[in-house]
């Protein structure tokens, strides 16, 4: 066979080589014929549910928030007798087989959630259904939710968040889908686990079958069919090479480009651990903390003491360095109860939920109060728009000190409060509301989408997504330069920051620290360590006066590949 390449989007970095595994859960085969022997037709449902709670309850362990929460909801239903008792009596009286009793009985269960109004019942319908046809996927005999061994490449038309805790075990292993962008959950999981992943690879189920040897190329976002002798030999080489540039990267000193110029490179995480990989790496801190991965459960977000206990064991873990904690980003493509909205992306999210949601911000803010006693946590306020909502934030954060206070509880009481700049009126008044804070971080992920009115969830407006053009850029340099006349520190937390050609452009535009992707850590750190600060700037300049983003990533990828050309090699292809 002819060695076939298909591009798609880069999701999480990495190369695999290995065989095609095809999952096509829609595709579950039903047999409808009536069983003979009834009694073992309701042995083997007892079986196999009581396997499948075993085995949930041990993936569901030590993980916290909406991926336990899943699997806790698909748990209770199996365990519950009116549910069981319902199937084992469409199995008796209709002579069914356990995996059509099952559905029917499903659906007839979920069919109140559809016909709720409350889309957060929905979503867990949608959840609930998708797991469940796991479950008949075991009822027939197939090993695991997902049927795929160490060293393949799972080919897919999409996965949920919940579907990437399986393979965790599986490592090494990849993942390819039709579906999905960038900056879904998934993908931002694939990457925390270090699983290499590509999305977005249109009639991906055509070309890729059943047993077909494949590379899986992540950091190019390349699947290659069938691929020769001679590109299996080059793959397998830079598997090695970049084991051995990473461990030469890591044991470099902290990064610190030529003319004196300090740049940070911390990690975004979304669990505990991910603090593991920031250390390996030798990061020099937590740059963001998406807390609604950790705290994601509505339940949760009353629970001062469970939220304390997580926020703890950070501080402590990555302690001296920073661990800069977002507020609940919730809203958007997150369905809140009570808040119903036809356009979400522009409605209630972020700081706007919380100061309608003064009890949940209460419990978060007090939580990340009793876990700074140490001294290096920072609280950083997601969608903010302007300043009043900072002063309210602040106001409302001095009341809670002082109750701290009553209480004899240890705190820090000069804690920074920094906030996220996903809007363009607060890059554009990034002066103005500098005096307010104590330090700004770019989300570059959303203020793309905001600068441009593009969903970047929105697969039929895609192509307008883009953060590497130069309206981002002059936003990004507009913040630098009102946060630096009052001495304030800025960060890049967007995707742009994990990628060689968007950090060295960002270098150039003054930017103080860096937080990427934990497995990113070695790569950056290269980048800035590497790249004469002079000549970072003379690159921005060019890249502020350019016309659109090809130009700029044209022009980046020749610098990097000029000067860094190690990493070029890795992660440029």
């Amino acid at each position: 066979m002819k060695e076939k390449i298909l591009e798609g989007v880069c999701g999480a970095k990495g190369i695999i080589t290995g065989k095609v595994v095809v999952f096509e859960p829609d595709k579950i085969k039903i047999d409808y014929k009536p069983v003979k022997d009834v009694k073992a037709e309701s042995l083997r449902f007892e079986k196999v549910r009581k396997k499948i709670i075993s085995e949930w309850k041990k993936i569901s362990y030590g993980w916290r928030g909406n991926i336990s929460r899943v699997l806790d909801a698909q748990i209770m239903i199996l365990e519950d007798k009116e549910f069981v008792s319902k199937v084992k009596e469409k199995i008796k009286q209709e002579r069914m087989r356990v995996e059509s009793a099952f559905l029917e009985t499903l659906e007839q269960f979920l069919k109140n959630l559809d016909e709720s109004e409350n889309e957060l019942f929905k979503e867990r319908a949608q959840e609930i259904r998708y797991l469940g046809k796991r479950i008949v996927l075991e009822m027939q005999g197939q090993e695991g939710f997902i049927p795929v061994d160490s060293g393949s490449i799972l080919v897919t038309d999409d996965l949920l968040p919940v579907d990437i805790l399986e393979l965790r075990n599986k490592k090494p292993v990849g993942v390819v889908t039709e579906k999905g962008g960038a900056t879904s959950h998934t993908v931002i999981l694939a990457r925390q686990l270090e699983i290499p992943m590509i999305c977005g690879i249109k009639n991906l189920l055509k070309d890729a079958k059943d047993g077909k040897d494949a590379i899986l190329d992540g950091w190019n976002g390349k699947l290659i069919l069938d691929p020769s002798k001679s590109t299996l030999q080059q793959y397998e080489e830079k598997i090695k090479k970049v084991e051995i540039l990473v461990d030469k990267f890591v044991k470099k000193k902290p990064p610190k480009s030529k003319e004196r110029k300090k740049i940070s490179v911390l990690g975004n995480i979304g669990m505990f651990d991910d603090i593991k990989t920031i250390k390996k790496y030798d990061g020099q801190g937590v740059g963001l903390f998406r807390t609604e991965i950790s705290v994601w459960d509505p339940i949760r977000w009353r629970d001062e003491n469970y939220q304390t206990e997580i926020y703890q064991s950070c501080a402590q873990e990555i302690f001296p360095d920073p661990l800069v904690v977002r507020l609940l980003d919730v809203g958007a493509g997150r369905y809140l109860p009570g808040y119903p909205e036809k356009n979400p992306f522009l409605g209630v999210r972020g700081i706007r939920f919380l100061m309608k949601e003064k009890e949940i911000l209460r419990t978060q803010l007090r939580s990340i109060l009793k876990s700074s006693g140490m001294g290096n946590v920072r609280i950083l306020l997601p969608m903010v728009t302007i300043v009043e909502e900072i002063q309210a934030i602040k106001k409302y954060l001095e009341k809670l000190k002082k109750e701290l206070k009553v209480e004899r509880v240890p705190f820090d009481n000069y804690i920074s409060v920094g906030i996220m700049v996903e809007v363009p009126s607060v890059a554009l008044m990034a002066e103005k509301i500098a005096p307010h804070v104590d330090f700004f971080s770019v989300g570059t992920n959303d203020l793309t989408q905001y600068l441009f009115g593009v969903d970047r969830t929105n697969s039929n407006v895609a192509y307008l997504y883009n953060d590497f053009h130069p309206a981002v850029f002059r936003l990004v340099s507009s913040v630098v330069k009102g946060a630096h006349q009052f001495r304030k520190r800025v960060c890049v937390c967007g995707e742009i920051a994990s990628d060689p050609i968007g950090a060295v452009v960002l270098m150039g535009l003054g930017i103080d620290e860096l937080s990427v992707h934990p497995s990113d850590i070695p790569f950056i750190r290269e980048v800035v360590t590497r790249v004469e600060y002079k000549k970072s700037k003379e690159l921005a300049k060019k890249v502020l006066e350019m016309n659109n983003s090809r130009e700029v990533k044209d022009e980046a990828k020749e610098f990097i590949k000029k000067h860094v050309p190690k990493v070029a090699e890795i992660m440029l292809g």
